[in-house]
């Protein structure tokens, strides 16, 4: 009886130790023992010389939501051949590099460079259209696989962020044609106030002056005047004698 459970606590020991060894190489192969890919890259491989420039931006003034173009030379002045695997992108504060503040799109590659040869890659990797208005540090990040993983930085600059000027700027406009439109309600409030407590008395149409027609007002007056007199009566004994003539004639 004590030499079956003698056998049955061994046999457990071995499936034990079984369990945890397998368990460890399972954690050393996954992918989270493995380096990280910015945070805690691997190292550079020696002999290998890597370089960027900026053909559309030689002034590194990287315009807000542009596509940036960035050329990355590789160098092999090692002893073994290296496969360019990756190129990544990185936005950093230009104050503290550990502040991230911007992870660009990884492009992955697939060129094998041999011993003594070179080559070169072009990354495009585009700013944020939300962000501000000054210096950041740019990184471009290399990644080459040989007998082990290596990492080198192309890049490490600061650059400029920039916003590039508009023929027009409808938000501008928007925002002036919004304080106008207060303006006007605002005065016209203010028109309605005073009208209301007589600082203001409200405009009335005047009546121009009245036209006479002097010509004949005075042959009024005249008429009233010369009435009864021997001119009237002259007058109207010629007008009876020129009406008779006119009507023989006819």
């Amino acid at each position: 009886m004590a030499i079956s459970r003698a056998c049955v606590a061994c046999c457990l020991l071995l499936i034990t130790a079984l369990c945890t060894g397998a368990a460890a190489q399972n954690t050393a192969s996954s992918p989270s023992a493995q380096p990280d890919m910015l945070g805690n890259p691997p190292p550079p491989a020696p002999g290998v010389d890597v370089h960027a420039w900026f053909p559309n931006h030689p002034r590194l003034q990287f315009p807000l939501g542009e596509t940036v173009d960035v050329v990355v030379g590789f160098s092999n002045g090692g002893e073994e051949a290296y496969n360019v695997t990756a190129l990544i992108g990185s936005l950093h504060s230009s104050a503290q590099w550990n502040l991230w503040v911007q992870n660009f799109t990884a492009q992955r590659v697939n060129v094998e460079v041999k011993p003594g040869e070179q080559t070169s890659v072009e990354y495009s990797f585009q700013p944020d259209s939300l962000l501000q208005v000054r210096e950041f540090q740019v990184a471009v990040h290399v990644y080459y696989q040989g007998l082990t993983l290596h990492h080198s930085l192309a890049f490490n600059k600061t650059v400029d962020i920039i916003e590039l000027p508009k023929w027009i700027d409808f938000q501008l406009l928007g925002l002036w044609g919004i304080l106008l439109a207060v303006l006007a309600g605002l005065g016209f409030l203010l028109y309605r106030y005073a009208l209301s407590v007589g600082w203001v008395r409200q405009a009335t149409k005047r009546r121009g002056p009245r036209v006479v027609n002097m010509q004949t007002a005075d042959s009024a007056d005249q008429s009233q005047w010369l009435k009864g007199t021997f001119y009237d009566s002259h007058a109207r004994a010629k007008a009876k004698s020129t009406g008779r003539i006119t009507k023989k004639v006819e």
